[in-house]
């Protein structure tokens, strides 16, 4: 029963930050006047990856803490994902709320190297936990081609 409710909340935590940061995403005003390239994804798609993306990010996280570390790799390797996962708040807030795609392609580069930083502090506890953030930074990487790409076109 321990494990089952572990797993939720490692689940339950990227999903509220994602829900959380969808708060800061208004796709009908400023975001709808920008030039965008053709090939930006639509926001149904967007949404269902980032979806995907968090549910991810928790069974990692469960994975990470189930493996065998020692208290002080368990305690860098949670300061690290809850970063990561800041930083992944902040880049919407930056991004729409702030309406400032320059400075949030900044911040997404910082993301990225959290996120690096965070796969390779879980690769040592195991591949697993590793593997599963391998399609979350594909996805900030391709991120922050479509952040440049927006903010040279406006």
């Amino acid at each position: 029963m321990r494990k089952g409710i572990q797993f939720a909340l490692c689940l339950l935590l990227p999903l509220a930050v994602g829900y959380m940061s969808a708060f800061f995403v208004d796709t009908d005003g400023w975001y709808q006047q920008l030039h965008k390239p053709s090939w930006t994804p639509s926001g149904t798609i967007i949404m269902r990856v980032w979806i995907t993306l968090y549910v991810l990010m928790g069974v990692a996280l469960f994975s990470f803490l189930n493996a065998d570390n020692t208290a002080r790799q368990a305690r860098t390797g949670i300061v690290i994902f809850l970063v990561q996962l800041l930083l992944n708040f902040s880049w919407s807030f930056i991004f729409f709320y702030l309406q400032e795609p320059g400075w949030a392609l900044a911040e997404l580069i910082v993301l990225w190297v959290s996120i690096l930083i965070n796969i390779l502090v879980f690769a040592k506890a195991g591949k697993l936990a590793a593997i599963l953030l391998i399609p979350y930074i594909c996805w900030v990487s391709f991120a922050g081609y479509l952040t440049y790409t927006i903010w040279q076109l406006n």
